[in-house]
């Protein structure tokens, strides 16, 4: 057992068979909250959580100085926002900082805003640190919870632990200019067994965190890691966002419960301003190379065979391919779609789902150009291209389309929503495949002195465009895709579910990791089956073995894609109904409830790996418990967590049918799973009785 495994394998240990409880914020929490947040906000910025140089100048030395003003206003769905405004004397240079305070959890975040009103151009603004901040500990040690992001390997979202004694220095962040290309931007950090804060970046770009860990204390800051700059009259810049959720329980595992329900509660998109629920959908991708081999009558024929052989689609969904490409889907840039293959638009394919209940799922990707296309050809200075010392890709593939540019974003925005109208879209899905960071840092060249700008730009005119869509259209969800996952940060899943979460699916022990990795940070996230094991990201001949509820349910997530070649007669369609009846019925729901992990994280294939999600409102959830392929025991002992001790469960297998019932306490003392075969699964759904 490694040290990592190790350690999460104490934790589980010493919490395990905890007693009932309400996972909701506690006073002591909610006070802690409070009162940090006064300390750090105050008039004088002494204590802010927060630093930059302005004029070679710490903002510490600075802002005492300069001229101040605040405002509170009340928003929606209880928040409150402060924000405090410092003006330079004489000159219109300003920062605000907006700050906001979520009412029914111990929550806030705070964000910096820079702008310059003045007639000249402002002096040099950088080492902006949208988090500076020494925390106090109760002893020399801290424990940092931490992740990987998705840079599409079987440890996609594996949860780390790192550690720290005085002296101890670590660094995290971005990679290439998306922000969750090799880790996740989200952290606990455990000032001891029973307290500590949660923090997140949010960015979704370029961004860099150091933790130095002193004598009882831990010195954390984190921002845009390449920004020195002077801004222009009129010019308006931010730092990255900071949130920090604290907590003080029994465990670290109970607080991110919290931070789950914050995240559905603040953040998860929400169509029509309702909650999201859990979805199935299906894709003829696999059949037709993505979408370059489709065309509106297979589209049409796929949709139709779902249905008719008795799945229950919510969204039927069309991935790269459907404009003009010349038969090769990475040559984007002409945003419409193929007369040849779609002579009526889309609008066919949606008209023709949409009738009978099944809503539509349309890819894009607006960030890069492909040489040759309509964009490339007519509006060159529109992009940033890829044929200078140093970039990441060949010129052909690797042009990024500069949303720093307003009209060239305003053009954008115009087209797509046009595209949206237009063609019946219902759920926008964006991908990302280049890293962009190289692009940025050639094109600040062009202007000494302004290093970061086009970065700056390019993230906050697409967290625009993107709030730009979803004002049009509130019934839409977006996706933000990124490769499966490389643009993961809170301020991107404030406005986007990953409903691809890894560009390395269908491996079972895999995607097993992957689900519980990403509960703890990501409520709602998507991936997909084709009902068998270990399956290629595309395959042949697939379906001749009977459809293998280890394979789905390995690969189960909120939103559950499915894979098939529908137009066969021969597969193991009863089995994957079943399968799929289970998913919306029990699955998918509990999903979206509360997270407690059973089992120690691993990638061992002679290891059981074990999750419960609890719907406390409901008094119901599910425990599903994988034995895999060379796990030698047949049975294993969890304690499932948070149930009313003295209450009497139902308890279903919901593959088997087998029924019994057992009170909270005799669940939480020890919940014996047995499997006679390896690998196999076993799902139990429990509600009050």
């Amino acid at each position: 057992m490694n040290i990592k495994t190790a350690l999460i394998a104490l934790t589980l240990t010493a919490t395990a068979a905890g007693s009932a409880f309400c996972v909701s914020p506690n006073d002591s929490e909610m006070n802690m909250a409070s009162k940090q947040m006064k300390e750090w906000f105050g008039k004088c910025a002494l204590t802010a959580p927060y630093s930059f140089v302005y004029k070679g100048k710490s903002s510490r030395e600075l802002l005492p100085t300069w001229d101040y003003s605040e405002k509170t206003e009340k928003l929606s769905k209880g928040r409150t926002r402060f924000t405090q405004t410092f003006k330079e004397p004489g000159t219109g240079f300003e920062m605000d900082c907006v700050v906001d305070r979520y009412g029914e959890f111990p929550t806030f975040e705070w964000t910096l805003h820079f702008r310059n009103n003045g007639k000249a151009n402002s002096g040099t603004l950088t080492a902006v640190k949208g988090l500076d901040y020494v925390f106090a500990g109760e002893n020399d040690g801290f424990l940092l919870h931490h992740a990987t992001g998705s840079p599409s390997s079987p440890g996609d979202y594996g949860p780390k632990e790192t550690m720290f004694n005085p002296g101890m220095k670590y660094e995290v962040g971005g990679a290439g200019g998306r922000p969750t290309n090799t880790d996740l931007s989200y952290f606990n950090l455990e000032f001891s067994p029973n307290s500590g804060v949660i923090i997140a970046i949010g960015w979704p770009g370029q961004w860099r965190s150091e933790w130095t860990c002193g004598k009882g204390n831990m010195k954390v800051w984190a921002g845009q890691q390449y920004f020195e700059s002077y801004l222009k009259p009129g010019e308006e810049v931010r730092s990255t966002m900071t949130v920090v959720q604290f907590w003080q329980r029994e465990d670290w595992v109970s607080a991110q419960n919290i931070w789950r329900r914050w995240m559905f509660a603040h953040n998860a998109p929400r169509p029509n301003g309702k909650k999201l629920t859990s979805l199935l959908t299906a894709a003829s991708s696999r059949q037709f190379a993505e979408m370059i081999n489709a065309n509106a009558e297979n589209q049409k024929l796929f949709t139709d065979k779902y249905l008719e052989r008795g799945f229950k689609l919510d969204y039927w969904w069309m991935d790269a391919g459907w404009y003009i490409c010349d038969g090769y889907w990475p040559k984007i840039g002409t945003w419409e779609y193929d007369p040849a293959r779609f002579p009526n638009g889309l609008r066919e394919v949606s008209d023709n789902a949409h009738k009978k209940g099944v809503k539509i799922v349309t890819w894009f990707e607006p960030e890069r150009v492909f040489e040759g296309t309509w964009l490339y050809n007519n509006h060159p200075e529109w992009i940033i291209k890829g044929d200078f010392e140093g970039h990441f890709g060949d010129s052909n593939y690797g042009n990024i389309f500069n949303f720093a540019n307003k009209e060239a974003r305003e053009w954008m925005t115009e087209h797509i929503c046009n595209l949206i109208e237009t063609q019946g879209i219902d759920l926008y899905r964006q991908d990302f495949n280049i890293d962009p960071l190289n692009y940025w840092l050639h094109k600040d060249k062009e202007e000494p002195g302004r290093l970061g700008m086009t970065e700056q730009g390019h993230c906050t005119g697409i967290l625009a465009y993107w709030d730009e869509i979803v004002k049009r259209f509130p019934y839409i969800v977006i996706d933000a895709c990124a490769s499966g996952g490389r643009r993961n940060d809170v301020e991107s899943m404030r406005r986007a579910v990953p409903l691809w979460r890894t560009d390395h699916p269908y491996i079972c022990t895999s995607t097993q990791g992957h689900t519980y990795g990403i509960s703890f940070w990501i409520p709602f996230s998507g991936t997909g089956t084709v009902g068998y094991q270990n399956a290629g990201y595309y395959g042949e001949n697939e379906g001749y073995i009977p459809m293998e509820a280890y394979a789905v349910f390995s690969n189960a997530a909120p939103e559950l894609g499915i894979g098939l070649d529908i137009r066969r007669d021969d597969l193991d369609y009863e089995h994957m109904l079943k399968f799929m009846e289970i998913f919306q019925k029990y699955v998918g729901p509990a999903y979206l409830g509360d997270y407690w992990p059973l089992t120690p994280y691993s990638l061992d294939e002679d290891v059981w790996m074990a999750w419960q999600f609890d719907q406390p409102e409901e008094g119901k959830g599910i425990i599903e418990a994988f034995r895999r392929p060379q796990a030698a025991d047949d049975t294993i002992t969890v304690n499932p967590r948070a149930l009313n001790p003295k209450k009497t469960y139902k308890i279903t297998e919901v593959l088997t049918g087998e029924t019994f019932t057992a009170t909270g306490a005799e669940m939480m003392k020890g919940f014996k799973v047995k499997l006679d075969k390896a690998p196999e699964v076993a799902i139990y759904a429990y509600s009050l009785k």
